[in-house]
């Protein structure tokens, strides 16, 4: 079964905007072993200074929305007005704040808290099609936390 994250099919630098430390370098180190490069923001300023200055480069986007500082909504908000058809990957531990999100393109849903597997399979998705029908989401219960689960090579 071919890795969904595997760079040889979707080469490219991924920003991470996570404000958890743990999560944040579990999310990076998942994603280098799938090949990529990764910049990271730890809020929603660093966000949009990385995406002004290195948005045209990126490949997706991993955005948590409970940020310090400028809000994730706003992020994405600043983010879409730039970069309409940019694969993002939405996370939250709310599932309500995601369910604005459903209609947009190029744009999964994450729930946190959530299994390596599980992202590794959101950005697959965002990866794999930047033209999607809208979907309804279905809140999961979380299996096991980060520091629990093996990343997937």
């Amino acid at each position: 079964m071919m890795n969904l994250l595997d760079a040889s099919t979707h080469p490219g630098t991924i920003l991470v905007v996570e404000d958890d430390l743990q999560l944040r370098r579990a999310i990076e180190r998942a994603l280098h072993n799938g090949g990529y490069c990764v910049e990271l923001a730890s809020d929603g300023d660093g966000a949009i200074a990385m995406l002004a200055t290195h948005g045209d480069s990126l490949r997706a986007v991993y955005l948590d929305l409970q940020l310090p500082g400028t809000p994730g909504e706003r992020v994405f908000t600043y983010l879409r007005t730039l970069y309409p058809t940019l694969p993002v990957v939405v996370a939250s531990g709310d599932d309500l704040s995601l369910m604005e999100f459903i209609d947009f393109i190029a744009t999964e849903f994450l729930p946190k808290p959530f299994l390596p597997k599980e992202l590794q399979d959101a950005f697959g998705r965002a990866l794999g099609s930047q033209q999607k029908p809208p979907r309804q989401l279905v809140p999961t219960v979380p299996a096991a936390r980060w520091s629990e689960a093996p990343l997937a090579p």
